[in-house]
């Protein structure tokens, strides 16, 4: 599931927040971008600008920056698709991964990839091992002048 600022709703979501998504990226406080528009981290994208002010005691007032940014702009608030009922032996484990694993393959490609060291034998870390390497590949591949981006994932195993 794409929860990124190259997806329809995500872009709308962040743009009805008074935020700006720039070339498939979130335009955070500080300048900074991102393209996950959902995320665990990146607090200072996610809290109050009112919150960041009392950390650094200045107010807005001082620097203005709420007329810019007046609400969050990432959540980390996953949005969940239902799935009809699986049978648990169907399904051989999962990976998760970083956005920078997304940004360089798509989930059928991780998939892909996963699978193909699992059927090999080789065992979970050796998938995400797999994962990371691809994804750093195809992103250089892709645009040899970006810098990488963190790109980790975990990989676990039902069989």
């Amino acid at each position: 599931m794409d929860q990124t600022a190259r997806e329809g709703d995500e872009i709308a979501r962040v743009r009805g927040l008074g935020g700006v998504v720039l070339h498939g990226r979130v335009v955070g406080p500080r300048g900074c971008s991102m393209e996950p528009t959902r995320s665990l981290g990146d607090w200072d994208m996610r809290v109050s600008l009112d919150f960041c002010y009392s950390l650094i005691n200045i107010s807005n007032s001082d620097f203005p920056l709420s007329s810019f940014f007046p609400q969050p702009l990432l959540s980390c608030t996953p949005v969940v698709e239902p799935r009809p009922p699986f049978q648990f032996a169907q399904v051989a484990g999962f990976l998760v991964g970083s956005d920078g694993v997304f940004e360089g393959c798509d989930e059928g490609e991780v998939a892909a990839i996963a699978r193909a060291e699992l059927a090999q034998g080789r065992g979970p870390s050796s998938a995400a091992a797999a994962v990371v390497e691809a994804a750093i590949e195809a992103r250089r591949r892709r645009e040899p002048e970006a810098q990488v981006d963190n790109t980790t994932a975990a990989c676990a195993s039902f069989h």
